[in-house]
């Protein structure tokens, strides 16, 4: 079973990190904090109910490290194994791994 694609809605901002999102959720008082509130964590909920993995079945999402390592283990693995490519095998790696870098800095930056 495929886990739904959510889009974001283009009327409104879309918070940058759960911490901006609670102090926005902070700028409000009374009433219209209880109604914010109440509309942002329902909306929150909704979208975990939404994308969570079906029961049973097993969570395959790794981290940026984890990936990392289990590239320097394949990689290593295959040179090992290959040696009269060895060059092409290495270069291949570090593209890897520089590619990865550049995508944990990303989602790094990101979450500032």
């Amino acid at each position: 079973m495929r886990t739904p694609t959510l889009q974001n809605v283009g009327l409104f901002a879309t918070p940058t990190s759960m911490q901006y999102f609670q102090e926005y959720l902070s700028n409000f008082n009374g009433s219209e904090a209880a109604v914010a509130q109440t509309a942002a964590w329902m909306s929150y909920n909704l979208a975990g109910e939404q994308t969570k993995a079906p029961e049973g079945s097993v969570d395959i999402r790794m981290t940026i490290e984890e990936m990392k390592t289990i590239t320097e283990c394949v990689s290593i693995s295959i040179i090992n194994a290959c040696n009269e490519h060895k060059k092409k095998l290495v270069d291949l790696h570090y593209q890897l791994a520089s590619t990865l870098d550049d995508i944990d800095k990303d989602n790094e930056t990101k979450e500032d």
